[in-house]
């Protein structure tokens, strides 16, 4: 059968026609969307897994999300930037996560992401406090009120015969060096703080010795944390952006040293003072926490059964103002989806190609002497300058020096 030229052209602009429109509609939601995340740390710290590895292993990238990040003094305040709107996003412990449901705010759970208790109360080795009952007059140091350790301490206080309102008194400290100060010169007597705070200690030369754990040693801990009106308008986004994390704390838990590398790349002025060794100890503390645990089937579960001895206890201590419906505190409808990526690969996403994660130090460019290449000495963390191809270097501490990366 012969073809008309006529028809050929026409066919051709058909296809060429065809070839500029979206296939599907999904093309129109391969745009990149921006979500703000409220992290519960005024400064970045080797703690937050679910922020910088995914945004260096480009897992928020392959989910099409951009993040914003907000930093906030603790959980109380992270939550609080969720439930007006000020942000998408918190990572919350559940105590404060149910208080704010009994007062009627926009906030809900949607996936576990530190499944064991992360909060202990310490003292130093040589400190005659031996037991809880020895606290009685004693003077706590916490990182702040709105971090998620106050509510753990007043229940762990209270569980162990302690008038948390009256038998201790609480002393805001801040977190890192400057509650190991007020430690070790006595201007507090324990401090009751988390896994990352001790190994941060002794990468410090400080050791610590902790109290005896109470019941809520072994209950889950703290939560991706939503507002309620985004996820019910954003229900895709929400899910793209929490299996990003999820994929980021997988991945973690895979690779502790890659893990190094993003927080080195992702947040280089806090990387600063400390050795390869010592921020590796700090982080491989918050990947060990955040490991599945045996009450979970997979990653992210939210272990209802966990949360309800957490809240029994907060109620009957106080830390916990009445009990919730978990109807209203958890929406566990987008676990399916949260969770539809393959575990030993999290840094591919289901039906694509992997992603290639950042190099902890990009390629060398040939260097001219107006510009500079990766690998050269800098001054000044976080300084930044041009290598011949016009990429822009951060200045960064990599084994005790400071490096163009």
């Amino acid at each position: 059968m012969k073809i008309s030229t006529v028809g050929k052209v026409v066919s051709l602009f058909v296809v060429a026609t065809l070839a500029l429109l979206p296939l599907n509609s999904s093309s129109a939601a391969a745009k990149i969307e921006t979500v703000r995340f409220a992290l519960p740390v005024a400064v970045p710290d080797g703690g937050q897994v679910w922020a910088y590895v995914p945004q260096w292993a480009d897992m928020f990238k392959s989910e099409r999300v951009k993040v914003e990040i907000i930093y906030n003094n603790g959980g109380g305040a992270a939550l609080t930037q969720v439930a007006s709107g000020k942000a998408d996003f918190a990572i919350n412990n559940p105590q404060a996560l149910i208080n704010a449901v009994g007062q009627g705010l926009p906030v809900v759970g949607i996936a576990t992401v530190i499944p064991r208790q992360i909060y202990g109360v310490y003292v130093l080795p040589g400190s005659p406090i031996k037991t809880y009952a020895d606290l009685k007059g004693k003077k706590i140091g916490i990182s702040a009120p709105t971090s998620g350790v106050y509510p753990f301490s007043q229940a762990a206080f209270a569980e162990k015969g302690l008038d948390w309102k009256t038998d201790v008194t609480y002393v805001t400290t801040g977190s890192g060096a400057p509650q190991l100060v007020a430690l070790t010169k006595g201007t507090i007597d324990a401090v009751a703080t988390q896994e990352t705070s001790i190994a941060s200690f002794a990468a410090q030369g400080t050791t610590v010795r902790q109290l005896p754990p109470t019941s809520v040693q072994n209950d889950p801990a703290d939560l991706i944390v939503a507002n309620k009106d985004f996820v019910k308008n954003n229900r895709d986004l929400t899910v793209r952006f929490a299996r990003a994390v999820m994929r980021g704390i997988v991945y973690a838990n895979l690779n502790p040293d890659k893990a190094l590398d993003a927080f080195q790349y992702e947040f280089p002025q806090s990387a600063v003072g400390l050795s390869d060794a010592e921020n590796l100890s700090i982080i491989k503390s918050r990947i060990d926490s955040t490991a599945k645990s045996v009450t979970q089937k997979g990653w992210g579960d939210i272990p209802l059964a966990g949360y309800q001895h957490v809240m029994d206890v907060g109620v009957k201590f106080g830390a916990i103002t009445t009990a919730q419906d978990f109807a209203k505190v958890f929406d566990t409808s987008l676990l399916a989806d949260i969770q539809d990526f393959d575990i030993r690969t999290p840094n591919v996403v289901a039906g694509s190609t992997p992603v290639a994660a950042k190099p902890a130090t990009p390629a060398a460019t040939p260097a001219k002497s107006a510009v500079k290449k990766s690998g050269d000495s800098c001054t000044k963390v976080g300084a930044t300058a041009k290598t011949a191809a016009g990429k822009t270097l951060k200045c960064q501490k990599v084994g005790g020096k400071l490096v163009l990366r």
